[in-house]
């Protein structure tokens, strides 16, 4: 669950990055 939660917070931040 940590490692599904964790490749969903980096992909919304790599979003908001861009």
């Amino acid at each position: 669950m940590s490692m599904i939660l964790n490749i969903a917070i980096l992909m919304i931040s790599l979003l908001i990055c861009v």
